[in-house]
This record gives C-alpha cells, structure tokens and sequence, in this order.
C-alpha cells in the first residue's frame, strides 16, 4: 500500500475505537512506537519504504470517577448499515 493508505488505515482505526465504544469497550492508541518506526521496520527485516503506521489497544477501561465521562455517547452519532 502506498503513503495514500495511510488516512484510510486512520480510518478504519476510528471504525473499530467507535465499534468497541458502542460495545462498552475502551480503545487507547499506542504511541510508544512514534519515532521508533526505522527501528522496528529494521528488525522486522521489512522492504525499503515499509511504513510502521499504528497500534491500538482495546479492552475494559477503568470504572470513572463520578461525573465524568463522554459528554457524547457513541450511539448517538453511530449509525450502522446492515
């Protein structure tokens, strides 16, 4: 794929953060790989012009403090086509 598949990858990781969110889950983007992505390319043996792009965690977030929490809740602006 080439740089141009990058926003689609952006996009189709916000699918999934608003898919989880809609089933109660929490997403977190992994930042920890910024910056470090000749490194990684390099160990992974990967071809010149590999692009590492994103990684993202999902499981259950914490229980939240009282009063706070979204202001929007996913289900009010996800509508799904089946």
């Amino acid at each position: 794929l080439g740089l141009g598949s990058v926003l689609d990858c952006g996009m189709f990781l916000q699918t999934i953060a608003a898919a989880a969110a809609d089933r109660g889950l929490t997403t977190e983007g992994q930042t920890g790989w910024k910056g470090l992505g000749d490194a990684g390319l390099a160990n992974l043996d990967a071809p010149c012009g590999a692009l590492m792009l994103a990684v993202m965690a999902l499981g259950h977030a914490a229980p939240p403090a009282a009063g706070s929490g979204p202001s929007v809740q996913p289900k009010s602006v996800t509508l799904w086509h089946t």
